[in-house]
């Protein structure tokens, strides 16, 4: 066995505010072979320079401090990286604990994660289009076309909790 190619996903810098004695963070929570055979990755960061492409969903990180993005970064059979962009709003948005993630036939990438954002991507004909839990935690399942430039459907997942917790809105994976 033999290594063919390796890659570094990531970023350096840390947020302002962030704990400064935490490292950067960048986790893969999914990795996918797309159509192409090329893999696609899903995770999340607290950096503010992750590297994305040209004409990505979102390309800069937003929001305030001690804030973290999703990210969805897919790569050629070559280990060449053909598009990245960060998913999520102005607050904390993660694939976190995503256990699964599909991409389809088409090259169409689908996760499930959790949001604390208001003002997460969700698309005209949402199911669900505001964030309506009391701690602020809900989920969400997102659809990003194939070039990771545009979300084809969003919505949020959740319920205004009697008692707060994150872990009550947390989706766990998704099939196609």
């Amino acid at each position: 066995t033999k290594i063919v190619w390796s890659h570094h996903v990531g970023g350096t810098l840390l947020r302002v505010g962030n704990n400064p004695v935490t490292p950067p963070v960048q986790r893969c929570f999914g990795l996918e072979l797309a159509p192409d055979d090329g893999p696609t990755l899903v995770g999340q960061t607290n950096t503010s320079d992750f590297p994305t492409t040209v004409g990505a969903l979102k390309t800069a990180a937003a929001g305030a401090t001690d804030t973290d993005d999703g990210f969805v970064t897919h790569f050629n059979s070559d280990g060449a990286v053909v598009w990245s962009t960060l998913v999520g709003g102005s607050k904390f948005d993660s694939p976190e604990n995503l256990t699964t993630f599909a991409v389809d036939s088409s090259g169409n990438t689908f996760f499930v994660g959790q949001t604390q954002s208001l003002d997460f991507p969700v698309s005209a004909e949402a199911f669900q289009k505001q964030n309506v839990s009391n701690d602020g935690y809900s989920g969400f399942l997102t659809k990003l076309n194939s070039t990771g430039s545009a979300v084809v459907y969003s919505t949020y997942l959740g319920a205004a909790d009697t008692e707060p917790t994150r872990r009550t809105t947390e989706p766990f994976g998704v099939t196609v």
